[in-house]
């Protein structure tokens, strides 16, 4: 019941139609790598044909992913299970991964880094009896993009229930392998009419960089545009500013020509001797007056 040593294959290029339009965006997205563990990759010819591909193809997922702030998350089957743990999957594969330590181990080329996600496994699924589904919620993500081993094991099965949990979902089909090209196959063919986006590594990532870049223009343009409206806030109080100050400026000239007006020509009561109607001198301080003092009229010539 161990998986046999695999024979080379060229991973296909011919790849099935889509049958939706959906693009992966760096945003929404969580790269998924499955089973990258020496368990399950020692079956290939190391550094052979589907290898070389595999492992090249998922490590530029992860580097764009974990570069561009797109949450990595490593799926990897649980080691030295129990009969009850196992369950039915003992009957098709065995135990799994036994005692030794280097087995579990995902391979020195994938080892994730700082900040990835490391989840336990127990079915073929990556969903079944885990957390990730909540991981996915709790990180605010709505797309899969699914690389790893096998593609019609845990790949095609992981992406099928993501699918059945409203999860776009991608799998790459150069970053996947498996037991031979024609489970290769199979495993594109039905991801593409029932359940996900096939797309090869270049096409992933050429579309999640456009999007970023889209997203940093926007961001930028929003930016931008927040500044100039700022700019046109700013210029408009002070503008505002200006022209109260003027307005000021304005009342505080017209109080003083007034002030100078009331003081310009001025003739005190003090200043005149002359008889009035009833021959007393009118000589007294007083207020001002401009001109001709008004009492000065009545008196005959």
């Amino acid at each position: 019941m161990a998986i046999l040593p695999i024979d080379p294959y060229v991973i296909p290029d011919d790849l099935p139609e889509n049958r939706v339009a959906w693009r992966p965006d760096p945003r929404r997205a969580v790269l998924l790598v499955l089973d990258m563990q020496n368990y399950f990759l020692r079956v290939f010819a190391r550094w052979g044909a589907p290898w070389r591909e595999l492992m090249a193809n998922c490590l530029a997922l992860r580097e764009h992913c974990a570069d561009n702030g797109i949450p990595v998350v490593y799926c990897v089957q649980h080691a030295r299970q129990t009969p009850e743990q196992r369950g039915l999957t003992r009957d098709f594969w065995g135990p799994g991964i036994g005692a030794d330590p280097a087995d579990a181990q995902i391979v020195d080329e994938l080892a994730p880094r700082r900040g990835d996600i490391r989840i336990n496994t127990w079915r073929y699924s990556a969903f079944q009896r885990t957390g990730l589904a909540g991981l996915l919620e709790d990180l605010g993500r709505d797309q899969v993009i699914i690389c790893g081993v096998y593609a019609h094991l845990g790949v095609l099965l992981t992406a099928c229930e993501a699918f059945m949990r409203d999860l776009e979902t991608f799998v790459v089909s150069d970053a996947v392998a498996d037991f031979s090209v024609e489970h290769h196959r199979m495993a594109l063919h039905y991801a593409a009419q029932r359940c996900a986006v096939v797309l090869p590594t270049r096409d992933v990532i050429h579309t999640l960089a456009s999007q970023t870049a889209a997203a940093e223009a926007s961001d930028l343009g929003l930016a931008r545009a927040r500044q100039a409206s700022l700019a046109r806030r700013e210029a408009a109080a002070r503008q505002e500013a200006a022209v109260r100050r003027e307005r000021q400026l304005r009342r505080e000239a017209l109080a003083r020509q007034s002030r100078l007006v009331n003081h310009d020509i001025v003739v005190h009561r003090g200043d005149f001797s002359a008889e009035g109607r009833n021959g007393r001198a009118l000589q007294s301080a007083g207020p001002a007056f401009h001109g001709r003092p008004p009492y000065l009229d009545d008196q005959s010539a």
